[in-house]
Order: structure tokens, then C-alpha cells, then sequence
């Protein structure tokens, strides 16, 4: 099917950037509606208040609207303040003769509340503007992160990039790496994305080699937490560090054969009642000192019987244990033969 436009609207044609049509999936209806305002009505001047009207949006949302298609580079805004309005003189009008005031207590000194610390300020809008403007790779940063993310970016989301980048000092390479494992594992959520960069910022992770290295382990830490609670029919929807990291020890660190898992995972459940992940851990790291690798070296282990602790004993000694420091008999028999003495009679 084919069509040409209307005779009379033919002259009338407003022309709009071929690179509009890459945001027609991740641009809103609201988006959309005030980039055609522009090419048609706005003719490079920008009312709030005329495109509200003639969008069906509020003035800030079609101003927001307008930031969205700089930021992806369409437009560039060029921000004029508006002339200081002269102020005519206020007539001068003599003041009363007041009566003399009468003399006021001393004043008293304020008392001072300890101010609370605030946290870390975030770039304004206008900062962040500033240095898309200026900085191919901070725009580059913005522009992969809103497709990776599959929506345009907010001013918040705008803030916490440029934060990142600016202060944390993480290359924009690192969170696109950052944000990428967040979509692929369900976790594309803001404070997600700052939490792991601060995190990583942290640990030094702040080079691409790192960041790859780091984020290989992770992929296989997540891979041996499958394999072994698949394995043990674990159930926890919501594994923890530690217990990702443990499963990576017995997987690629250890190299424990599958065989050898269940036979401690049944060992664990006899003598505990139930499969507890850091018992099944203590025995596992004992057979890894001892290199214990087939069932039935392990089999042999966990049936040898147990070394009897030795009974601890108290150094402290009571007076039934303690050897008298005199002879009992010999005190007795002095004892016997003593005679006392009537006291001397003084003259």
C-alpha cells in the first residue's frame, strides 16, 4: 500500500530527524507528541505552556519531555537568563519620631542541637546537563544505559550515573557491565545498580579486566549454586552470598565428584536430622586436606570411629587432695606430754 500526502498540506511539511525513529519504542506517547510540537509549531523556541496546552500534558512533564530528546542527543538547548527587570526608586517618606525604647534585658545565648550528618548530595539536573554536553563518554554512558535498560533515563537516574562516574570514579565501560548483569538477572532496579557499583568501587573493582574477571565468577558461583541445589533438591529461592560461595568451593575450587556430595549430604542428614549446608562444609574441607576424592575413601571416613577427647581435669586441688604440710601422729604425742606451767609469782 502505498500514499502521498494531501495537495494542500504537500507545501506544510515540517521535517523531523531520521534518528527519531529509533525512540519510537522507548519514547512515550507524551515524548513523541512534544517532539512533533517542536518541528511543527515550536520553530526552535520552547513554551511550556502553549505545548502543555496543545499536548495534553502538564508544563513540567512537557518540559521533562523536552530534556528526554536532548538527552538522547536530538536537540541542544541553549539556556538564556531572562533580563533583570528594572525596579523604579521607592518614594522616600520620613519615618516618625519614635518615642525612646525602653531599655531590654540582655539577650540570651541560643542553645545549640548538634547538627545530624546528611547524606552524599547528588548532581542537580543542571550539572548533569552540563557535563553530557561536554563529555562524550558521560553521554555515550547515558545513551548505552537507557538501551540496555530497554526506557529512557529519569533526572534521578541521570544523577546517580554522573555520580558514579564523577565521584566514585568507575569508568563508564564498568557500569554498563554493572547494568548489564542486573537486566540479565532480573535485577534492574536503581538501587540495585548504585548498591553493586559502590560495592565493586569498594573491593577496587575498577577496570575493565576486574570488572570481567569479577563478573566471570559470579556466573559461576550462580552456576555451582544450581548444580548443587538441584543435585541436594534444595529449596532456597533466595540463596545468600555465603551459600553461593560455598557451592563455588565444592564445584571449582575442590572438584568434589557429585557422588561424593550425596554421600555427606546423607552422612549430614543422620547425624543432624536435617542437611545443614556448613556441617556438609566442615566435612567436605576435612576431605580436601586429607584428599579424599572417591565415595568410598569417604565412606571410610565418616564410619571410623570418632578419637574420645581426653577428659579435661582441674589443676585445682581440695584440702582432701592436698598433702598436709605436718606430721598429724607427732602433733598428737606433743600434745599428750605437754604440762602446763602455773604462772610465775612476782614478788
Amino acid at each position: 500500500m502505498q500514499y502521498t500526502w494531501n495537495t494542500p498540506y504537500s507545501f506544510e511539511m515540517a521535517s523531523i530527524p531520521k534518528a527519531a525513529a529509533e525512540q519510537l519504542k522507548l519514547a512515550s506517547a507524551l515524548q513523541l507528541r512534544v517532539l512533533v510540537w517542536l518541528c511543527c509549531v515550536g520553530q526552535g523556541r520552547f513554551d511550556a505552556p502553549s505545548c502543555a496546552i496543545a499536548c495534553g500534558g502538564s508544563p513540567e512533564a512537557c518540559e521533562e519531555s523536552l530534556r528526554y530528546w536532548q538527552a538522547q542527543g536530538l536537540i541542544v538547548l541553549n539556556e538564556e537568563s531572562a533580563p533583570p527587570v528594572a525596579v523604579a526608586p521607592a518614594p522616600v517618606v520620613a519615618e516618625p519620631i519614635a518615642p525612646p525604647a525602653e531599655p531590654t534585658p540582655p539577650p540570651v545565648a541560643p542553645v545549640l542541637l548538634p547538627v545530624q550528618p546528611t547524606a552524599a548530595a547528588r548532581p542537580t539536573r543542571a550539572e548533569v546537563l552540563d557535563v553530557q554536553a561536554s563529555d562524550p563518554q558521560f553521554a555515550f554512558l547515558l545513551h548505552t544505559a537507557s538501551q540496555k535498560l530497554g526506557k529512557p533515563l529519569s533526572p534521578a537516574d541521570m544523577a546517580v550515573y554522573l555520580y558514579l562516574y564523577k565521584e566514585v570514579g568507575l569508568p563508564p565501560e564498568v557500569i554498563l557491565m554493572i547494568i548489564g548483569y542486573a537486566v540479565k538477572n532480573g535485577k534492574a532496579k536503581l538501587s540495585y545498580i548504585e548498591k553493586t557499583a559502590l560495592n565493586w568501587a569498594e573491593d577496587g573493582i575498577t577496570t575493565i579486566a576486574a570488572a570481567d574477571a569479577h563478573l566471570c565468577r559470579m556466573e559461576k558461583r550462580d552456576d555451582a549454586w544450581k548444580q548443587v541445589s538441584e543435585r541436594l533438591s534444595l529449596d532456597t529461592p533466595r540463596p545468600t552470598v555465603a551459600q553461593k560461595e560455598t557451592a563455588y568451593r565444592w564445584v571449582f575450587e575442590w572438584s568434589v565428584a557429585p557422588d561424593v556430595i550425596d554421600e555427606v549430604a546423607r552422612y549430614t542428614v543422620e547425624k543432624l536430622g536435617k542437611f545443614q549446608l556448613a556441617y556438609a562444609d566442615r566435612i567436605l574441607e576435612r576431605f580436601e586436606a586429607s584428599d579424599i576424592r572417591t565415595v568410598a575413601a569417604a565412606k571410610k571416613e565418616l564410619e571410623a570411629p570418632q578419637k574420645p577427647q581426653k577428659k579435661r581435669t582441674s589443676r585445682m586441688k581440695t584440702a582432701e587432695d592436698r598433702a598436709p604440710s605436718f606430721d598429724i601422729e607427732q602433733y598428737e604425742s606433743l600434745a599428750m606430754r605437754h604440762r602446763p606451767r602455773p604462772p610465775k609469782q612476782e614478788d
